[in-house]
C-alpha cells in the first residue's frame, strides 16, 4: 500500500479496461444480491467508500479494506476521496488532479458499466454541500423516502474529507448508515482471467521462496547449526534485496512474462518446530531455536498487489504414527481439491465441503476428531485473506468458477510418545472457467517421500527401542533423504561446504590412483571409482 501511495500522480495512468470491467463486476455482484441470502448487499440501496487522508506510520489511516477496493478499480489508492455507488451511477468526489484522471478514461466498447460522474472536491473549501447533493441524488434515484447506505464502520479514516461526510450523512434523516464489513470481500469472491494470472505468478514466486527456506533449514539441521526460527526467516526475506534473485526467477519462468520489480514480501516467511506451532498462517517466526523434528514452513508473496501462500510440513526421524497421520492429512487435502471440482456444477457450499472432509478424516482415524481445525481455507487475491470465503462448517457460500482460494488444512494437538505437534498443508488454487481446479503452488512437492528425512544412517546411532521402531517405518520412505544439495550456493551460502566435499573427493581420487598404480587393473574390479557428486541440478 505504501508503495502505491508513493507513486507520483504525474507518472500514473488508469487502465481503462480494468476500471470499467471491475466496476461492471461490482454492479453484477450488487445486482445479484437478491438471489443470495448471505449477501452483504441484500438490504442495501447504495454503498459508499470514504477514504481519508494517508498519514505515514499511522495504522488508523491505512483503511486496508477500502484501499484494496481502490486498487481493484484504479490500481492506485485515491486518498482523501469518496466513492458513492448508487443503483445506476458511480459518483467520485475527488481533488482536481484525480478528477482529471477519471475524466480522461475512455469507456471500452462492450462493457455495460453504470454512468460515471466526477465531482470536484476543493481541499480548502467546505465540501459538505456537494456531499449532501450527491446523497440527495441517490435518494431520488432509489425513489425511497429513506435509504440504506452501506459503509465500513471500522474503517472510519482520518482527515477533513471523512469529517465532512459524517457531518452530512449522520444528520440526514433519509439516510440509514448500515455497517457492511464483508462488502468488499464479497466483491472479491470471483476473479477475472487477468487477476488469476497475477495470482498464478505470485504463487510461483511463493514456491520459489519456499524452496530456499526448505534448503536453508536442511543446511542448518545437517550441519547441526544453532539458529533461531526468526533468523532463518530473516535470511530468506532478505534474498530479494539482490536484483539477481528476482531476475533468476523471471529467467527461469520466462513463460510467465513477469516483471522482476513487481514482487514483494509483505509477510516474512515463517518456520516453526520444537512443539511450538500456531494455526494462524501469519504469526511471525519466534525466537526459539530450530529443532530436528516436525518443521512447518510457510511462504508468502505478492505480485502487483495480488497475493499467494504455500505451506509445507517436513518430518525428521518421524515414527510410524507420524507418517500415518501425515498420510491422512495429505489424503484429506486431496479430498478438498476433488470436492471443489465436483461442487461447481452441483451448487455445493463450503460448509458442505468442510463437513465431508471432517467425516473423511474421522473415518480414517477417529482419534483425530479433536485435531481438525475450524477453518480449512479462505479466499486470496488483492486481499490476503477473504473472510467471506472461509471454508468452515457453517459457511453457506456456494463454490463458483473464478474463485481463488488458499486451501489450508492442519491437524492440531497431535501426540506421539511424549511429543505434541501439528501438521499443516496449504496451496493456492483457483477454479477456472471450465470448472477445473488449478493448483498454482503444486510445484512445491508434498508427498511423504518429499518431506520425510532420516538423519540417522545406521543402527549404531539409535538405542534398542529406536532400532525396534525402525522396522515399522513406511517402506515407501527413503531411509535417508540427502540434505546437502542446495538451491543456489550464491544465496544459501553453501559454497564452503561444496569446496570441502570436493577437497575430500580430490584426496579420495588421488588415493585411488595411487592404489591403482600399485595393485594393477584387478583392483578396479574390486573397488569402483568414487563417483563425483553431480551439481548440475542446482537451481
Amino acid at each position: 500500500l505504501k508503495k502505491l501511495l508513493n507513486i507520483k500522480m504525474s507518472d500514473y495512468k488508469i487502465d481503462s479496461e480494468r476500471f470499467y470491467t471491475h466496476i461492471q463486476h461490482i454492479y453484477d455482484v450488487f445486482g445479484d444480491s437478491d438471489k443470495n441470502e448471505q449477501s452483504s448487499f441484500k438490504n442495501l440501496d447504495a454503498f459508499v467508500l470514504i477514504r481519508g487522508k494517508y498519514i505515514p506510520d499511522n495504522d488508523q489511516s491505512l483503511q486496508l479494506t477500502t484501499s484494496r477496493l481502490h486498487e481493484y478499480i484504479l490500481s492506485y489508492d485515491f486518498a482523501d476521496s469518496i466513492i458513492f455507488f448508487s443503483p445506476k451511477t458511480v459518483y467520485f468526489l475527488l481533488a482536481a488532479k484525480k478528477k482529471m484522471m477519471i475524466e480522461s478514461i475512455k469507456r471500452p466498447s462492450g462493457i455495460n458499466a453504470p454512468e460515471i460522474k466526477v465531482i470536484l472536491r476543493s481541499p480548502p473549501d467546505d465540501n459538505t454541500p456537494k456531499i449532501k447533493n450527491i446523497l440527495e441524488n441517490i435518494i431520488k434515484e432509489v425513489n425511497k423516502s429513506n435509504i440504506n447506505l452501506g459503509y465500513i464502520k471500522e474503517e472510519k479514516g482520518m482527515g477533513k474529507t471523512v469529517e465532512e461526510f459524517y457531518s452530512v450523512a449522520e444528520n440526514m434523516s433519509e439516510i440509514n448508515l448500515i455497517d457492511s464489513p464483508l462488502l468488499v470481500d464479497e466483491i472479491f469472491q470471483v476473479k477475472d482471467k487477468v487477476e488469476l494470472n497475477l495470482i498464478n505468478i505470485s504463487s510461483k514466486y511463493s514456491c520459489y521462496l519456499l524452496e530456499y527456506l526448505n534448503k536453508e533449514f536442511e543446511d542448518d539441521v545437517e550441519d547441526e547449526k544453532t539458529i533461531t526460527h526468526e533468523k532463518i526467516s530473516s535470511i530468506i526475506k532478505n534474498l530479494p534485496e539482490k536484483e539477481s534473485f528476482n531476475k533468476k526467477f523471471v529467467d527461469k519462468n520466462s513463460k510467465l512474462k513477469a516483471d522482476p520489480n513487481s514482487f514483494e514480501i509483505k509477510y516474512a516467511p515463517v518456520i516453526q518446530s520444537g512443539g511450538k506451532y500456531t494455526w494462524d498462517p501469519f504469526q511471525p517466526s519466534d525466537k526459539n531455536k530450530l529443532s530436528s523434528d516436525i518443521i512447518i514452513c510457510k511462504s508468502f508473496a505478492t505480485y502487483k498487489e495480488y497475493n499467494s501462500q504455500v505451506i509445507r510440513t517436513f518430518m525428521i526421524d518421524s515414527d510410524k504414527t507420524q507418517q500415518t497421520q501425515y498420510k491422512i492429512l495429505l489424503a484429506a487435502f486431496d479430498k478438498i481439491i476433488s470436492l471443489l471440482k465436483e461442487s461447481v456444477s452441483k451448487n455445493v457450499t463450503f460448509g458442505e465441503i468442510y463437513n465431508q472432509v471432517k467425516e473423511f478424516i474421522i473415518t480414517k482415524d477417529e482419534n483425530l476428531s479433536e485435531c481438525i481445525p475450524e477453518c480449512m481455507g479462505y479466499g486470496v487475491g488483492i486481499e490476503y485473506s477473504n473472510e467471506s470465503l472461509r471454508i468452515t462448517e457453517s459457511s453457506k457460500v456456494l463454490v463458483e468458477k473464478g474463485m481463488a482460494l488458499f486451501i489450508y488444512l492442519s491437524l492440531d494437538n497431535l501426540k506421539t510418545k511424549n511429543k505434541t505437534y501439528m501438521m499443516q498443508l496449504g496451496d493456492t488454487v483457483c477454479i477456472n472457467e471450465n470448472g477445473d481446479v488449478i493448483n498454482f503452488t503444486e510445484k512445491s512437492p508434498k508427498g511423504l517421500n518429499d518431506i520425510h528425512y532420516e538423519l540417522k544412517n545406521n543402527s549404531e546411532d539409535k538405542d534398542d527401542d529406536e532400532n525396534t521402531n525402525n522396522k515399522n517405518y513406511d517402506s515407501t520412505v527413503r531411509v535417508t533423504r540427502h540434505m546437502g544439495q542446495k538451491v543456489d550456493e550464491k544465496f544459501i551460502n553453501a559454497e564452503k561446504r561444496k569446496e570441502h566435499q570436493e577437497e575430500l573427493l580430490k584426496r579420495k581420487n588421488e588415493e585411488f590412483k595411487r592404489r591403482l598404480t600399485e595393485e594393477g587393473e584387478n583392483f578396479l574390479r574390486e573397488e569402483p571409482a568414487v563417483k563425483k557428486k553431480n551439481y548440475s541440478n542446482l537451481i
